[in-house]
């Protein structure tokens, strides 16, 4: 990720952050000594969501959504 919109705390992300990659896609989440914690999302470059997941100890919790660019479901983990 090139840009965030939260400084890092001990060299580790901790908070809410939102990051934008070079390709333009964004992704928020919520970050607990660099792993993410929570409800997390990418949102490709045309504003459609790209995948959507909660995560526990920086490891997906409970589903994971993966989306096509046009919006559609391509895979679900649960």
């Amino acid at each position: 990720m090139n840009k965030t919109t939260k400084p890092l705390k001990d060299g580790n992300k901790n908070g809410y952050l939102k990051e934008t990659s070079e390709d333009g896609s964004i992704t928020k989440a919520n970050y607990i000594d660099g792993k993410p914690d929570g409800l997390a999302e990418t949102i490709y470059p045309n504003g459609q969501l790209k995948c959507k997941f909660n995560a526990l100890n920086g490891k997906v919790d409970r589903f994971f959504l993966a989306y096509y660019e046009d919006g559609k479901l391509w895979k679900e983990w649960n």
